[in-house]
């Protein structure tokens, strides 16, 4: 992702994507260094994997050798819309969020 601007992905970019989801069952994983706009990749991708740090697990999660856990430190705001009507310095401020602060993960069927 950016590290200043929009937390959302550009339409073009975003077009791309639903072309691939479409065309092929896709994991995606996003590396979060911040919050990020990404409820088109949420819900089309085949399965979404979000790393805060550790990268090498990836293939471990893939291939059935871990299992995905973990807990969000922040909310994944639904829209640009929400991240622009919420207060930047109040916690728990995003009023529809698409994935919650602390909200724990396991395997997603």
């Amino acid at each position: 992702m950016f590290h200043a601007g929009s937390l959302a992905y550009p339409e073009v970019e975003k077009a791309r994507q639903a072309a691939i989801y479409s065309a092929v069952p896709t994991i995606v994983d996003v590396y979060l260094d911040r919050a990020a706009v990404i409820p088109e990749i949420a819900k089309d991708a085949a399965a979404l994997l979000l790393a805060m740090g550790q990268r090498e697990a990836f293939l471990d999660v893939v291939f059935g050798d871990a299992r995905p856990e973990g807990k969000l430190p922040f909310d994944l705001p639904s829209s640009m819309v929400e991240v622009e009507a919420s207060r930047e310095d109040v916690p728990y401020d995003t009023k529809d969020r698409y994935f919650g602060l602390v909200m724990g993960w396991g395997v997603l069927v």
